[in-house]
């Protein structure tokens, strides 16, 4: 039972991928979780269009869609539809905490966006996070069997052994594509889409009001006709 609470489990990178119709028979997990890297990665570009788009549709925060930094758009958006009563306190969280997680995935910084991605759902992630073996480069291939089985023994009687959970490292410590395989097998790729694809239906959602906004202000108004005086 602790055995299956510690080490990868593979199954999970494909049913995760699977949920985003990117799994296909014989990929290995680094494949998987480059899929799973590419489909938040697609989501994040695609919300950062929007943003920009809705930006410069919206008249009185025009000139924020050409921002250097689109965090700074995204900031002018939340201010201008909070004013007009369109955005409430959890709307808001999710479009400026979403910007945090989109930078954090595409930096590659993956256990601070698990992190941050916890913090938004307000929950942690239920997937078990990876152990971490670090053997010596220059250790010989006793030693590293000795450590190997080192490993497996602690995880098999719960006592102390070499191996390090993943999600309570630095992103330096547990590198880049452990960071990576942390963040598929928790399930944070997976919460990290349904983030985006929820900001990115709400961006939706302001551009059509200021589509109404934009056509109510734009019609003639009709002269009305003036009363004859008996």
């Amino acid at each position: 039972e602790k055995e299956k609470n510690v080490i990868p489990c593979i199954s999970r990178l494909f049913s995760s991928a699977k949920k985003n119709k990117k799994a296909r028979v014989g990929m290995s997990p680094s494949q998987v979780s480059i899929e799973m890297f590419g489909a938040v990665a697609r989501l994040a570009a695609i919300q950062e269009l929007k943003i920009r788009l809705l930006a410069n549709k919206t008249k009185a925060i025009q000139e924020s869609a050409y921002e250097h930094h689109v965090a700074e758009t995204n900031r002018k958006i939340i201010e201008h539809f909070t004013q007009l009563g369109h955005l409430d306190q959890e709307k808001s969280e999710l479009l400026t905490k979403s910007q945090t997680i989109r930078n954090k995935i595409l930096h590659c910084e993956f256990n601070t966006a698990v992190k941050r991605i916890e913090e938004l759902v307000g929950k942690p992630m239920q997937g078990p996070s990876i152990q971490v073996i670090k053997v010596d480069p220059n250790a010989g291939g006793e030693e590293l069997l000795k450590t190997i089985f080192a490993a497996q023994e602690s995880i098999a009687t719960g006592k102390p052994g070499p191996q390090q959970n993943a999600s309570q490292m630095s992103d330096r410590d547990v590198g880049t594509f452990g960071g990576l395989l942390n963040c598929v097998q928790t399930g944070a790729m997976d919460a990290a889409i349904q983030i985006f694809e929820k900001s990115n239906a709400l961006l939706d959602g302001l551009m059509a009001i200021e589509t109404t906004i934009t056509s109510t202000n734009s019609q003639p108004s009709v002269p009305t006709s003036k009363k004859e005086e008996p």
